[in-house]
């Protein structure tokens, strides 16, 4: 039987630590006002919205590898195509815009923040009932370097009157 309450505080940790950040970082909760979209953070979206892609169209061209059943299919081969094909809709509207609510940046960050946990679980085995994932050692490199360049835009450009080091 696989524990998970360690999935259940890290993710609690999560929503803490993205709600501190929304909260007390440069940018007011839920801000309306928008911020210049700078390269680099364009660049990271732009490459996460192909990784996406790319997974989702793999999932949906390929034959079925997870789950027996429709509890364990489902959520799979038929939900994670769903979900980040639409998502990718929404990075490729951010990338082509010049700027951004806010908001819209709080979203992604929480976004990332909850894949680096997910890729944390995946590289220990802590909650994954086969123990660690080979894929985090794709996924772990690709999330960790967006979360990298959203944290540094959110913090140290991005609040400079949105201006662009670039």
């Amino acid at each position: 039987m696989v524990d998970h309450n360690p999935e259940k505080l890290s993710a609690l940790a999560v929503i803490v630590i993205w709600a501190a950040i929304a909260t007390f970082g440069p940018f007011k909760f839920g801000s309306t006002d928008t911020v210049k979209m700078t390269k680099p953070l364009k660049y990271a979206l732009g490459f996460l919205t192909f990784y996406f892609v790319t997974g989702a169209l793999a999932n949906t061209f390929t034959p079925p590898v997870w789950g027996s059943t429709n509890e364990t299919w489902s959520p799979i081969n038929m939900m994670f195509p769903t979900f980040f094909l639409t998502t990718s809709i929404s990075f490729f509207f951010i990338v082509r815009a010049p700027a951004v609510p806010v908001w819209t940046l709080q979203t992604l960050l929480f976004m990332v923040l909850y894949n680096a946990r997910n890729d944390i679980h995946y590289v220990t085995g802590i909650g994954c009932p086969d123990g660690p994932l080979s894929f985090v050692y794709v996924d772990a490199p690709i999330v960790f370097t967006v979360l990298s360049i959203v944290l540094w835009q959110y913090f140290a450009v991005l609040p400079k009157n949105g201006a662009s080091l670039f």
